[in-house]
């Protein structure tokens, strides 16, 4: 699901006239996605820290992708 958003923003071709990094012209997102089978003693706060983790892996990863985890 997180990639089919992905693409579609991609697919937009909407111009990033402030980019200074010539390798991508257009928006991009990049997604950080973590999921848990929730059970009483969840922390959310552990869930968002992972989604995060993983948001900031997607960024160092060149940009424009999903990471999961």
């Amino acid at each position: 699901l997180a990639d089919s958003y992905r693409l579609k923003v991609a697919q937009e071709k909407i111009p990033h006239l402030n980019s200074q990094i010539s390798d991508y012209p257009f928006i991009t997102v990049s997604i950080g996605v973590a999921s848990v089978i929730p059970k009483l003693s969840s922390n959310f706060e552990c869930l968002i820290a992972v989604a995060d983790k993983n948001l900031y892996q997607a960024k160092s990863q060149g940009r424009n992708c999903v990471v999961s985890g």
